[in-house]
Formats: C-alpha cells, structure tokens, sequence
C-alpha cells in the first residue's frame, strides 16, 4: 500500500489535483464517491471469464456523474452498464 500512496502523492504533486489510494472497500469507495468527479477502473475485475463481476456496487454509482472501465472484453461490462442506469456518463 506503501506505493500507492507515494504514487498517489507524485500524481498530485504533478496535476495539482487532490489524488487518494486507499483498501478497495465498500467504505472508502462511499467515502470516496459522494465527492468524486470520475472513477476509472484500471482492474481487471468484470473482464471475461468474470464478466458478472464489478469493482463498484451498483447502489454507490449513484454519486458519481462519470465512470470509465478500460476492461475491453467485454465492451458493455457490469460497471458500465449499471453506471449508465444510475445516470452516469
């Protein structure tokens, strides 16, 4: 965890914006969520063969207005689809 956080720290440094690394929870991502103007998956978490997987549950994309999966098989993912139902872009 000890990188993420000194990645996280040089990203915000460089871009001046407020960057977090944190455990992959249900907590933080609320937390995180009820202020975040993106998310950006960078797993592999919802890529086939685990295609009914997703990162973020559903009931949290609510706070978010832009969600953004590179997972590229399949093209319409778990994320994608329920942030599109909750309003998403």
């Amino acid at each position: 965890m000890d990188r993420a956080h000194k990645l996280a720290a040089s990203i915000s440094a460089v871009t001046g914006n407020t960057v977090h690394a944190f455990v992959l929870n249900e907590r933080h991502l609320e937390e995180m969520l009820e202020t975040a103007d993106i998310v950006v998956n960078t797993t592999s978490v919802g890529m086939s063969p685990g295609i009914g997987e997703t990162p973020v549950p559903s009931i949290l994309l609510k706070y978010t207005p832009v969600v953004f999966d590179i997972v590229y098989n399949p093209l319409q993912t778990r994320l994608r689809r329920e942030a599109r139902a909750s309003g998403a872009t």
